[in-house]
């Protein structure tokens, strides 16, 4: 497999078409014959109308989902920087989409990757960061495997101090079969240098990637809003007898909107006029 991939890197550019058309041996009318092939298998007929381009599509589409193998991501972090004016703090790239595909189900992995590291005299350009990972992801995966490789392409490219990755990650194999369950998202890290060893380093990591308690959504500040006019909220006793009001109010008071006659509502003898501005009880709107 590894003699297969690096055919791939010297036989294609990155991001361009095989000249020859041929992988592994396998033609392009190959895998589409297969294709038809999982189609006829699946119940359907391959060569109904809906169905006819379809195996061309799915072979342009694994040309995109899979170009991740045609890909050297050691190429990416070759180029570095040493100007940077003795920076030697925490360097965090958070929040880069991926996309890849179940090695077990063929089935799609959808998630985010987190990037920390120290660096040791040199650093690279951010979006080649970003561009490890998309080498990496456009494969067949396991999360496990994919987090140890992005960690260790870095270690390999820059040898800083430490280095921590952090993938989140939402399967489809488990989401659209199998156990069904939805709202699932897995979460694998992996540390090293002082990442692994220094418990502060790897707090302020975590810290910086968002992931630790502080992640917890805080539930909503109530807030105090005035009402429209400057009406006050304080609360005027409801001014209608027990026998119509049900033996005494616990409603939330409410401000008196104008456009809508409340008190004429209630029968003549029970109606009483407020001074504008001031507050109605919710009981006043019972007729």
């Amino acid at each position: 497999m590894a003699r297969y991939h690096a055919q791939l890197r010297t036989t294609a550019t990155p991001g361009a078409p095989m000249a020859d058309d041929i992988r592994n041996q396998i033609t392009r009318e190959q895998a589409e014959d297969a294709v038809r092939t999982l189609l006829q298998w699946a119940g359907d007929d391959p060569a109904r109308e809906g169905l006819l381009d379809t195996p061309k599509r799915v072979a342009r589409a694994y040309e995109d989902w899979f170009s991740g193998y045609r890909l050297d991501p050691d190429d990416y972090m070759a180029r570095t920087f040493k100007e940077v004016g003795g920076y030697d703090e925490m360097i965090v790239l958070r929040d880069i989409d991926y996309e890849s595909h179940c090695e077990h189900h063929m089935a799609p992995i959808i998630g985010k990757v987190h990037i920390g590291y120290l660096p040791d005299g040199k650093v690279v350009g951010i979006s080649k960061l970003a561009r490890v990972v998309e080498g990496y992801a456009r494969r067949f995966q396991v999360q496990e495997k994919m987090t140890a490789q992005i960690a260790g392409c870095i270690q390999r490219a820059l040898n800083p101090r430490g280095v921590g990755v952090v993938v989140e990650g939402a399967h489809e194999c488990m989401t659209t079969r199998g156990i069904h369950k939805r709202g699932v998202s897995m979460v694998t890290s992996k540390m090293l240098g002082s990442f692994r060893d220094d418990a502060r380093t790897r707090a302020e990591s975590l810290h910086f990637l968002d992931l630790g308690p502080r992640r917890r959504a805080a539930a909503p500040r109530a807030r105090h809003r005035r009402r429209p006019g400057g009406a006050d909220r304080r609360h005027v006793p409801c001014a209608l007898p027990p026998r119509v009001r049900g033996g005494g109010c616990r409603q939330e008071p409410r401000a008196l909107d104008p456009r809508q006659p409340q008190l004429s509502r209630l029968p003549a003898r029970d109606r009483r006029q407020r001074p504008a501005g001031q507050v109605a009880c919710p009981g006043d709107r019972r007729g």
